[in-house]
């Protein structure tokens, strides 16, 4: 199969038939969202030995191939039926001068040109200085949910009626693409997003681990109605989104960059873990463990007359963790108690909390 009759065949998640052995050992030496080559040994109606990592591995691909053909691949993971996203062919060699297409070079570049689930905003979110806390919030969570990381849950939101299609629009997916709704598929009626959608509990934010697999296995099934209607190459950019948001399901961990009004920059960085939490309203005898995550968040910014500031919070529920770093401590112990009252009113349980000197850490 040649590169131009390979776009066609671009995002398809195909998933290899390996033994348990092999595919924990696979498992173990590559992360999710690692780039990989693969090279055809045999052919054989729709199903191809491959050689991915010194491996021979048996792939259901799309179409004609033939024994040397090279494939650019995205490791997904799975420790059963380990899966591979499809992103093109590699071209031949030139006087053993390898030459990748955008898309596979992107995807190489990946671990050096982006932090795992990064996104850098490249405008301010505000005018100016906020006159309220929620005025961040409330820009902040746009900037993240218009990212791209989330677009197939997005999706299935607009299909069930719950998402406009102006906001699917706007999303770096459908960047290059007409602006048209597929022939033969209706149009679920514009709502308005709802009150609670922008109040949404953290868990909502990061995508479950669980539903990975299905969220590539989408992704193969636009591509074929984007091919309906307009013959788009994935770019190097969309390659690299789809490496994040399998980054963003690995690790369970976003980072947004970038300035929150002219002159004033930020980073932040808020990551899922699993953990138990005992139910406190029964009596210890009684008290019945669940499952509930530990959120941790970290802020860190610049302020002209506080200087370097880095805040560190771990939620569990309603407990919360607190730990200030800043050039300028006497200031914020202070006002600690002003800080104190508001986090109460949220309904939060201050269980320690720290403020010492920025250590650059």
């Amino acid at each position: 199969m040649t590169l131009s009759a390979a776009t066609g065949s671009l995002m398809r998640v195909v998933e290899a038939a390996l033994t348990q052995r092999v595919a924990t050992a696979l498992a173990k030496a590559m992360p999710p969202g690692t780039p990989v080559e693969g090279r055809i040994l045999q052919s054989a109606k729709g199903q191809m030995l491959v050689e991915v990592a010194g491996r021979s591995l048996a792939l259901h691909l799309p179409g004609q191939w033939t024994v040397g053909e090279r494939l650019q691949l995205l490791y997904l993971g799975g420790a059963v039926r380990p899966a591979f996203l499809l992103t093109g062919t590699v071209p031949h060699p030139v006087a053993d001068h390898l030459v990748l297409s955008n898309v596979a070079q992107s995807l190489l570049d990946l671990p050096r040109s982006a932090e795992a689930g990064g996104i850098r905003g490249l405008r301010p979110l505000l005018d100016g200085p906020p006159t309220a806390g929620g005025q961040i919030a409330q820009t902040l969570q746009q900037s993240v949910t218009q990212s791209g990381l989330f677009y197939e849950s997005h999706l299935v939101a607009w299909v069930q009626g719950k998402m406009p299609l102006q906001n699917l629009q706007g999303e770096p997916q459908n960047a290059a693409l007409p602006r048209v709704v597929p022939k033969g598929l209706s149009t679920p009626h514009e709502v308005t997003t709802p009150p609670s959608a922008t109040n949404q509990a953290p868990a909502r934010i990061l995508p479950d681990r669980a539903t990975g697999a299905m969220t590539y296995m989408q992704i193969a099934d636009l591509g074929k109605t984007v091919a309906n209607h307009a013959l788009v190459q994935p770019s190097a950019d969309l390659a690299s989104l789809v490496g994040r948001q399998v980054q963003v399901l690995n690790q369970q961990q976003i980072t947004w960059s970038g300035p929150v009004w002219p002159g004033q920059c930020m980073q932040w960085t808020v990551s899922r873990r699993e953990g138990r939490a005992r139910d406190h309203a029964r009596p210890p005898a009684m008290a019945m463990e669940a499952v509930a995550p530990h959120w941790d968040s970290t802020l860190t910014l610049h302020m002209p007359h506080l200087g370097n500031i880095q805040a560190k919070l771990r939620l569990h529920q309603d407990i919360l963790s607190l730990s200030i770093k800043a050039d300028q401590v006497a200031p914020l112990r202070a006002h600690w108690k002003d800080l104190e009252k508001a986090l109460q009113a949220l309904g939060l349980c201050i269980r320690q909390h720290e403020i010492r000197e920025y250590d650059g850490e």
